[in-house]
């Protein structure tokens, strides 16, 4: 089920696709059938986002939010530095990007400490 996050109303216009983006406010760009429009800022409210949520404009103009059935135990915040631990030769790395294999052994099975 959806839950609304945000206060401020948005209205929609045909020929363009919405998101709330990286830096917390609402966006909208063109669709490939619009052609003049341009991509620019929609919303005013800052909103902050959590890991585990897929967020979108729904039907009544309002930022909405839906909990993701498949949000896996290791996610974290963007841009938030943390411990990968290889357990196959015990090297650590301290990254804020997610590490998907080691870069020492290349063993694929890196864990968050």
């Amino acid at each position: 089920m959806a839950e609304r996050v945000s206060r401020e109303r948005v209205d929609r216009v045909p020929g363009y696709l919405y998101w709330l983006a990286r830096d917390g406010y609402l966006w909208r760009t063109p669709t490939k059938l619009n052609t003049t429009g341009t991509k620019s800022r929609v919303g005013t409210e800052r909103i902050v986002r959590e890991n585990g949520y897929f967020y979108f404009l729904d039907k009544d103009g309002f930022v909405s939010r839906a909990k993701m059935k498949a949000a896996g135990p290791e996610q974290v915040a963007p841009n938030t530095e943390v411990t990968h631990f290889c357990p196959s030769c015990g090297y650590t790395i301290r990254t804020h990007l997610p590490a998907k294999f080691c870069p020492q052994c290349g063993s694929p099975g890196m864990t968050i400490q």
